[in-house]
């Protein structure tokens, strides 16, 4: 530039004009452009014609491969930086390189093997533990001092602003997909893509089952801007808020009946530990329908014609009516009117290991009553677990409004003419 604006007495826009015809990683004819002017004005201020034209020729050789050479220094100065931060703090570097995406070069799947083939521990994006950006968390143990954490900028089509609020409302942690649904903000949408980034394993859901819970958010209510039910707070969803108490006639009807056979001071109710959504544990309430020493030797299958049942108790059995205390157990947030029989943790660990597909019963949340309670009696060993499931995963994938109702309303012919009970 200082060559055209001394010697050949081009203007500052002129030589910028030029400056920028070289400014080209290959040669693009532009340059040319200004060779009339430039010899002309050399030899109308004295210099020979020989002497402009060499002059311009090695302006056209430069242009055609000294512009990258100009930027040699520094990028031998980053080269050598990234290097040195790599080798030292690999760790350090996977991170920054992430959040500085996208650059054009490497997508982040091969940044994250690169990182992962030179021990760095990455972890995959968590509701419960992500960030918008990629952040670093400290290890115990390993080779290097922290383990890069995928923020959520890597999921494709989510919003920083609406993933801000969901890091903002978290607290202490999300403890379940409702609670998340909830209060986080996250749009369904949103939900969706998070479930499909299998960013929810720290709910106990894999990416198939929380694809299956998530898309039944706008079926119950559950999203950002729709109040939660008044009887279905999500922050109140465990056993340290009391329940009012239900005072209907058929339960009263039910515990007189308990007290006049086995005494009054037998208890009418029994609470017990069963497998809910997700796979998570809760404490569920009958009406008592066996002895009081019915499981002295551990957990049992109950039998046909059990003898352990009492008689009030085959009759409220017969009739669903054992199940009614479960209301309380809905209000809690543990089950819902409709689903599948939640079952004991010690015959879901066994069933689990022995047949396909078991632990999908859990994708929903277990019910008081269900498509596989209607259709199967009680079951007493494992061929009537693989029975039932067959009901339960039918009900799962073929759930709607429709079918929710015609379970309903079979109910309530069981429950009040005993049609089709057993």
């Amino acid at each position: 530039m200082q060559i055209a604006i001394t010697a050949a007495g081009f203007s500052d826009n002129d030589a910028d004009g030029l400056r920028r015809a070289m400014a080209t990683f290959r040669h693009t004819g532009k340059v040319g452009n200004y060779r009339k002017k430039f010899i002309e004005g050399m030899v109308g201020r004295g210099y020979e014609q020989g002497f402009a034209e060499r002059c311009f020729g090695q302006i056209e050789g430069f242009g055609e491969y000294g512009f990258p050479e100009s930027h040699a220094a520094s990028f031998a100065v980053l080269v050598y930086v990234s290097a040195w931060i790599k080798c030292h703090h690999p760790d350090v570097f996977c991170a920054a390189i992430l959040n500085s995406q996208p650059m054009g070069f490497y997508q982040p799947a091969q940044l994250v093997r690169d990182a992962r083939r030179h021990g760095v521990e990455v972890l995959e994006a968590d509701v419960n533990a992500s960030e918008w950006y990629c952040t670093l968390e400290p290890v115990a143990e390993g080779k290097h001092r922290f383990a890069v954490r995928l923020g959520f900028c890597l999921i494709q089509g989510l919003r920083q602003e609406e993933m801000e609020g969901l890091v903002l409302r978290r607290g202490n942690g999300y403890g379940s997909l409702e609670r998340l649904g909830s209060i986080s903000g996250v749009s369904n949408a949103a939900m969706q893509k998070l479930a499909q980034a299998d960013a929810l394993r720290s709910l106990g859901l894999d990416r198939r089952a929380a694809l299956w819970a998530v898309r039944r958010f706008s079926a119950i209510g559950i999203g950002p801007g729709e109040p939660a039910m008044p009887l279905l707070p999500a922050h109140l969803g465990d056993e340290l808020f009391p329940e009012p108490s239900l005072s209907l006639p058929a339960m009263l009807l039910t515990v007189l009946a308990i007290k006049l056979e086995d005494g009054l001071t037998a208890p009418a109710l029994y609470s017990q530990r069963r497998v809910g959504l997700g796979g998570r544990e809760f404490n569920v309430l009958k009406f008592r329908s066996m002895r009081q020493d019915a499981e002295l030797n551990g957990a049992q299958w109950a039998q046909h014609s059990d003898p352990r049942v009492t008689r009030v108790g085959a009759v409220i059995r017969k009739l669903r009516i054992d199940e009614l205390p479960q209301i309380l157990n809905v209000l809690r947030g543990h089950m819902s009117f409709i689903g599948p029989r939640p079952e004991r943790p010690e015959f879901v660990a066994e069933l689990a290991e022995k047949i396909p597909y078991y632990v999908q019963r859990h994708y929903v949340k277990p019910g008081i009553t269900g498509w596989a309670q209607l259709c199967y009696p009680y079951g007493s060993s494992e061929q009537d677990a693989l029975e039932k499931l067959q009901y339960d995963l039918y009900y799962i994938k073929n759930n709607t409004l429709l079918f929710d109702l015609a379970i309903l309303v079979q109910t309530a012919e069981v429950v009040l003419l005993g049609k089709g009970a057993h």
